[in-house]
């Protein structure tokens, strides 16, 4: 029902759009939508009255058909008014739709009322499937009229609490303790080689291994790492591949890594096994195989595996399959239980107290003596709180600490105390012992005060909808975000998802509502949001940065959540998700938004032979992240002409050439080549007048030749460009000025971009670019971030070569560092002095500072930066020889690099001082002799990086027959040492 209402509101919403924005072809005098616009809200109100008649949706293949029915003339009316729109636009040059249907034709209006006559009978179908009683009449919805839902039910969460807890383990603990006892090598169970963890879907065999795999005691005894994800389909050569990638990551530089990984490109799948086998042979690995389904992948994979007693490599096994885990060999395996009742109430409570106490950070300070407060306010009536029986105080304290939304305290919590007691554990009781399905249920009731109809109804939905608690989520997320939840299906199973990623592509979808934004917001303000209750719910795992502060980077959905949106998407033909040429050689359905895995398909000429497609994602499922090459003969996207969704992950286009059939796509609304091999950006791509989201981001050894065509976008409001572009034949500069509604532009550079254009773009809530020792780009770039100041979020600058000899450039440095907006500097050249504390802005996050040739130790002046977390200083941007950091030195700072700082002979850290420090990274610092002895007083530390270092400064962290290893003392126990290359580099 949601999904119903959903799209018909935003259908409406984006035909309104369409006609009251900025310099619309849309109007009284042209095309008049409102008459229609109105109708559909009609349709709104008729559909919401139906719900208000039912608790829960019914399904049948019936209302399934009306459904589709309804979409499909929903997605017709787009095409024909924004087919109008775009000749009007273009002067009628459009050549979108070849000899169909003309605009003269469309302008009459009888194709609107024809479809609007369509929808009518439609949506009578549906009622009358789903509320019988109501006995409603054609002529009866024309007139229906239902008041609109208050302001408040309608807002949607404006702060997502995105703390995603991974620690608490309930009912593990035994098996943490003993897999981790038969991991290590030894001589206790020295032929256990392979350990597997086997149960269900949803029982926690990931948390466990993720728990025995990262953990620091267990870490110690090994040399290299690996976690690859198997699944269903599976490839040999993606998981030798994915393998050999994240061993060679822990011994490798990241230059000999890439070099080895470009040599398996072309090589047969036996040399990947030789190769693998080697690297397991010479080195003690820890490899997890997370959800293995078949044996067949083991029975492809033994091969790599050295034989014989003297291998100290070990292997974690995920399966829900007993049987699997007794025929590859394991020596121990460990069988997952559900939780108890007991053990489940636990869990339950354990996730309703951690989003209780989040509730209380978001009141600040005087949260917790507001609810005392609260709490003390007695009962209107007089009377007290009644008797919960022996049970009561518990079920309390444990189910009941959110304050009534009236402010009164909780009454009559005698019998209806109990009988909640009963209905919770009864809802419990229906997770089967699950910590998935769980955790869900804690998640969607966090969201909410807990009373008896609430759980009742929340019991409701479990058993209408027949597919047990994991539908509990999507069943009960707000007004429009059902959709945006199913989208996820689309993605690869454990593959992460870039967050800016998903929201452009809601936005671009249509599943953003507009409704739902504040004054001064973005739709991506809004899509973040939506991203935000996923995250409440449970429905979405996020990847946060413990280094950046970036929030929201990455996310990906567990196995389980994403077959439940595959199959509820794939039955309403909301999408349809190509996951392998075998087992699913051609689209199945009409579903107009389609997903294909490209490294699982040889050919796709008859892969999607709908004509209607409006969403098509070309994904890659390759975990190790190699592109796979698309051939000319593969599609001919002229025979979908109507799609506004194009992404192209990671593929390598044969000729560096975009395939045939592209600049037909005028109506694209998102167009994405990141990490995609590409040559050329042709200019027809300035015909995509609707582009809103265009990301250039192509692989790093690839420079991209772009038409001097982006400028014509007016309603592009994200532009990323690669790390290297040209114009053709290196002529000219790259036009932005016109580009109005821009609000995310990263990876320009003044070499290539006036500098001059982007004073014009006041819109920008996110810049990033690169200046290239250009004094009077530097200034334009200041001015712009400054005249941006109210609504930039995000600014990050890169200068190179920008030595400061000159009166007018040293002068400028002030303005520079005390540019208040800007976050990250990333800084190249000669400046000699540092610039004082009081000029330097309190905003920075991130400073990247090389070739500065300090004279005075910048220690001093850049710990005094409280929000200060990444710092880099590196190729003799210090040319002294001692360096300290004060007791209150850098209290946010989690990343410090030193490289190449050949003067630097002593470094003292002071207790107190980088007291949140993760990363540490040391590399050719010639005359450093030791770690500071201060960095045992820093309990935060993770990784420590020693890369190209003095034999003896290595030596310290050593032990060896007895002798060295003076330094090992001064890192923590937790803490990981990683050792780089050790090449010649003197």
């Amino acid at each position: 029902m949601t999904s119903l209402v959903n799209i018909l509101s935003a259908t409406r919403e984006r035909l309104l759009y369409l006609m009251y924005e900025r310099g619309s072809p849309f109007g009284v005098d042209m095309l008049d939508l409102s008459p229609f616009c109105d109708g559909l809200r009609d349709l709104v109100d008729a559909l919401k009255l139906v719900q208000s008649h039912t608790q829960t949706e019914r399904q049948s293949e019936r209302i399934l058909q009306v459904k589709r029915r309804i979409r499909s003339l929903l997605f017709t009316t787009e095409n024909e008014v924004e087919f109008y729109g775009l000749q009007h636009e273009s002067g009628g040059s459009a050549r979108g739709r070849g000899d169909q249907s003309t605009a003269s034709g469309y302008m009459g209006g009888e194709k609107l009322e024809n479809i609007h006559s369509q929808l009518m009978d439609a949506v009578v179908d549906y009622g009358r499937e789903q509320a019988p009683d109501l006995g409603m009449g054609y002529d009866k919805i024309k007139s229906i009229k239902v008041s609109r839902i208050p302001e408040k039910a309608q807002r949607l969460v404006s702060r997502a609490n995105y703390s995603n807890d991974s620690e608490h383990t309930v009912g593990l603990e035994d098996a943490i303790s003993r897999l981790a006892e038969v991991s290590v090598p030894g001589d206790t169970d020295a032929k256990v080689v392979i350990a597997s963890i086997c149960g269900a879907g949803g029982i926690g065999k990931t948390t466990l291994a993720n728990k025995v795999y990262n953990q620091h005691q267990i870490r110690g005894h090994f040399e290299c790492f690996a976690w690859v994800y198997v699944g269903i389909n599976w490839t040999i050569r993606d998981i030798l591949v994915n393998i050999l990638d994240q061993l060679l990551s822990s011994r490798l530089t990241k230059k000999n890594k890439e070099l080895m990984m470009m040599s398996t490109v072309d090589v047969e799948d036996v040399e990947l096994v030789q190769q693998v086998h080697d690297v397991l042979q010479e080195n003690v690995c820890l490899i997890v195989l997370d959800n293995c389904c078949t044996y067949e992948f083991w029975d492809s994979l033994r091969m790599a595996l050295p034989t014989g007693e003297e291998n100290a490599s070990r292997f974690i096994l995920t399966t829900r399959q007993r049987d699997l885990a007794v025929r590859v060999g394991a020596g121990f395996i460990w069988d997952m239980q559900n939780l108890d009742p007991e053990r489940s109430w636990e869990l339950l409570s354990y996730w309703r107290d951690l989003a209780l106490k989040d509730d209380q950070q978001e009141l600040g300070e005087q949260g917790p003596e507001l609810e005392q407060n609260i709490r003390r306010i007695p009962p209107e009536d007089g009377s007290d709180q009644q008797e919960l029986g022996e049970q009561g105080p518990e079920l309390e304290q444990n189910i009941r600490r959110i304050p009534p939304e009236d402010g009164s305290d909780q009454q009559e919590l005698g019998e209806q105390g109990r009988e909640l007691e009963q209905n919770i554990r009864s809802l419990i009781s229906s997770c089967r012992g699950l910590p998935l399905a769980i955790i869900l249920v804690a998640s969607m009731l966090r969201s909410r005060t807990i009373d008896l109809q609430s759980v009742k109804v929340t019991l409701g939905i479990i058993n209408s909808s027949g597919r047990g608690p994991e539908s509990l989520s999507y069943y009960s997320l707000p007004l429009g975000i059902s959709e945006s939840f199913l989208y996820l299906g689309n993605f690869p199973n454990n593959s992460g998802i870039q967050v800016d990623k998903l929201c452009q592509l809601w936005i671009a979808e249509g599943l953003i509502s507009t409704k739902y934004r504040e004054r001064g917001e973005t739709m991506m303000d809004v899509a973040v949001r939506y991203f935000g209750e996923l995250v409440v719910r449970s429905l979405v795992i996020l990847h946060e940065d413990e280094v950046s502060d970036v929030k929201l980077m990455s996310c990906h959905v567990h196995d389980l959540i994403r077959d439940f949106s595959i199959s509820l998407g794939e039955e309403e033909e909301f999408y349809e998700v190509m996951e392998s040429s075998i087992n699913h050689p051609r689209m199945r359905s009409s579903a107009q938004r389609c997903a294909i895995y490209l490294n699982r398909y040889d050919n796709l000429a008859d892969v999607c032979p709908s004509a209607n497609l409006r969403s098509l994602l070309i994904l890659n499922s390759d975990e190790s992240g190699q592109e796979h090459t698309w051939r000319q003969e593969f599609f001919n996207f002229s025979n979908h002409r109507w799609l506004r969704v194009l992404d192209f992950d990671k593929v390598c286009f044969q000729d560096g050439k975009l395939p045939d059939g592209v600049s037909e796509l005028f109506f694209l609304r998102y167009l994405s080549f990141r990490g995609s091999y590409l040559e050329d950006l042709p200019s027809f791509v300035g015909e995509f007048l609707y582009l809103e989201t265009l990301d250039l981001r192509v692989r790093n050894d690839c420079t991209l030749t772009i038409s001097n065509v982006i400028w014509k976008l007016k309603r592009l409001r994200h532009l990323y460009f690669p790390l290297a572009f040209q114009t053709p034949d290196h002529c000219g500069m790259l036009k932005l000025d016109g580009l109005n509604e821009l609000e995310t532009l990263e990876g320009l550079d003044t070499n290539v971009c006036s500098a001059e254009d982007l004073i014009k773009l006041t819109n920008l809530r996110s810049l990033a670019a690169t200046v290239e020792g250009k004094l009077k780009d530097l200034v334009q770039i200041i001015n712009c971030i400054n005249n941006n100041s109210s609504h930039l979020r995000r600014t990050l600058l890169d200068i190179k070569n920008f030595d400061c000899y000159s009166e007018e450039r040293v002068s400028f440095i002030p303005s520079l560092f005390s540019c208040g907006v800007l976050k990250s500097l990333r800084m190249e050249g000669h400046m000699g002095k540092v610039p004082e504390v009081s000029t330097i802005s309190s905003s920075f996050t991130e400073i990247v500072l090389s070739g500065s040739e300090f004279e005075r130790d910048p220690m001093e002046t850049l710990g005094k930066l409280p929000n200060l977390r990444i710092l880099v200083l590196e190729i003799e941007a210090f040319v002294g020889k001692n360096m300290n950091c004060s007791a209150t030195g850098f209290p946010e700072l989690r990343c410090l690099k030193l490289s190449k700082l050949y003067s630097l002979e002593a470094w003292e850290v002071a207790e107190g001082a980088m007291c949140k420090l993760f990363t540490l990274e040391i590399s050719k610092c010639r005359r450093m002799k030791m770690l500071p002895e201060g960095l045992k007083y820093i309990s935060s530390l993770r990784k420590l990086t020693i890369s190209m270092m003095p034999e003896q400064f290595v030596g310290r962290l050593h032990k060896v027959d007895g002798k060295g290893g003076e330094d090992v003392d001064k890192i923590n126990a937790n803490c990981t040492i990683k050792f780089g290359s050790d090449d010649r580099w003197l």
